[in-house]
């Protein structure tokens, strides 16, 4: 999975540390990891002191929002070399891994945690190789429920033009406190309105008037929005639907409505 706010690769092995309030069996957790790393029959594992004297980055930013545990990932994880191949990649040889040794995650990050940050091993690596001319990514969720669905796709070194319209926007990331201007992705934004489209054609606000909302901008998290729970209420009112549940499936913690009887 790629992480914005990780610098360094993270794979787990045997020890794969799910939270088993939510996550109840083995077998769940393992296909949840992605499948888990077996250090024993890999022919390219090179075990280092710690991650950061294998190469990998000296700092992971754990601001407020991010995922606690990140605070504690340099000095608990094992560190290692290993020769790490994405699919439709180059492979890289003698890459800086860790490899967890507690859980981090709390329930929001499942599988392995590949490092995209804005001091990334990963694009360091491929931009110092001459593999990509800019240490910049860009992901496409893709769409689903619709006539002709479409794939999710990630570019690294650039992006997809054909999945792009409008003007560019273009800000340096800032990573001050979420209070400030900046988030631990390194990019914030301030939501003034979300409309509902009728099928009349008829628009309607769910925001209050003069309400301005700040969200970080996480590529990797599965829901579209956490929102805070007036505006799911409005929501409701305004759709007659009932929030029942929430999914357990590709789109993890989102919630599940039905229409109001």
């Amino acid at each position: 999975m790629l992480c914005s706010e990780l610098n360094n690769t993270f794979i787990y092995d045997q020890q794969s540390f799910c939270d088993k309030t939510i996550i109840w069996n083995d077998k769940i957790c393992e296909v949840r990891r992605g499948g888990l790393y077996d250090e024993g029959d890999s022919e390219s594992y090179d075990q280092e002191k710690d991650i950061t004297s294998a190469g990998g980055a000296s700092e992971e930013l754990a601001l407020e929002g991010a995922e606690k545990g990140i605070k504690k990932l340099l000095s608990t994880s094992l560190g290692a070399l290993e020769s790490l191949t994405l699919d439709g990649a180059d492979s890289l040889d003698g890459f800086p891994i860790g490899v967890p040794r507690f859980r981090w995650d709390n329930g929001y990050t499942f599988l392995h945690s590949l490092g995209m940050g804005s001091n990334s091993t990963y694009l360091n690596a491929l931009h110092d190789a001459g593999r990509i001319g800019a240490r910049v990514w860009s992901i496409f969720w893709g769409r689903m429920w619709i006539d002709e669905p479409l794939d999710g796709s990630v570019v690294i070194g650039g992006y997809d033009s054909d999945k792009v319209i409008g003007d560019n926007y273009t800000r340096p990331l800032d990573y001050t406190d979420f209070g400030g201007s900046g988030c631990w992705t390194g990019m914030k934004v301030i939501v003034r309105d979300i409309q509902i489209n009728n099928r009349d054609g008829s628009d309607k606000s769910l925001f209050p008037p003069n309400t301005a909302l700040p969200f970080c901008i996480v590529p990797q998290r599965q829901l579209l929005m956490e929102a805070p729970g007036n505006l799911l209420s409005q929501f409701e009112a305004e759709t007659g639907t009932n929030y029942t549940a929430e999914s357990f499936g590709l789109h993890w913690s989102a919630k599940i409505y039905d229409k109001d009887n």
